[in-house]
């Protein structure tokens, strides 16, 4: 089930955009109650092969990055080009904020 959700998003994800991509990064947020590698897990392994396949590339390293942490707090994903690790003109981060998010675990 994993790796189709990953699929099925990068999909949908990819088919909004207004052209073609150029730079992708990635990020997952924590609950304070969770684990780093419960993160890595969901963006490492079950995202980063679909994302490479729907942006029709991805020669250079997925930026990543995985914070824990509690509820309403921002995240930086880093951002690069997804085929030449160095070029310094895509370097950049996105902020992003889910303003109920992470919850607590029941």
């Amino acid at each position: 089930m994993g790796d189709q959700l990953g699929e099925t998003l990068m999909t949908e994800v990819v088919a909004i955009l207004s052209g073609e991509p150029v730079s992708y990064g990635k990020a997952a947020i924590v609950g304070a109650d969770g684990d780093m590698e419960q993160g890595s897990a969901m963006i490492h392994p079950k995202l980063g092969k679909p994302m490479r396949v729907a942006v029709g590339g991805g020669k250079a390293v997925i930026p990543s990055y995985v914070k824990i942490t509690g509820v309403g707090v921002s995240i930086d994903m880093p951002l690069g080009h997804k085929d030449e690790a160095w070029s310094f003109d895509h370097f950049d981060t996105m902020a992003i904020l889910v303003a109920d998010a992470p919850r607590a675990a029941k």
